[in-house]
């Protein structure tokens, strides 16, 4: 029997989920990536993207939300302790996407947060 806590934790993971997707759609206006979330759905971000574009794998459920809130720190972590792959390209390549998509448009929180991203990629490679 599922307990309160994995049905809240269930629901709360598919919420941020979807935040997340929308989120993403509205930065990544140019070529995107393919998002394919921990139960192996796939989700377009962006435009021009097939079965040959990159493509973000998110392993943890837990990690939604955590990218939502923070993503400059968590997405480093997940990336280094594998919760987080990149196929079809390398962490290069994704945040060409990104850094290209946030360059077109006119916030700087967003420019902050993956300039953060950016330099913790740095980092690890």
């Amino acid at each position: 029997m599922k307990t309160i806590k994995s049905i809240s934790l269930n629901f709360c993971s598919g919420l941020s989920l979807k935040i997340l997707i929308k989120f993403l759609n509205k930065l990544v206006t140019g070529d995107g990536f393919i998002l394919q979330s921990h139960n192996n759905k796939s989700y377009c971000i962006g435009k021009n993207t097939n079965k040959k574009s990159l493509k973000l794998i998110i392993k943890k459920k837990n990690l939604y939300f955590k990218l939502l809130l923070c993503p400059g720190l968590y997405f480093g972590e997940a990336y280094v302790k594998g919760d987080a792959e990149i196929n079809n390209g390398n962490l290069s390549d994704f945040l060409k996407i990104i850094l290209s998509n946030v360059g077109k448009k006119n916030s700087v929180f967003h420019e902050k947060i993956f300039t953060k991203l950016l330099y913790i990629a740095r980092k690890i490679i």
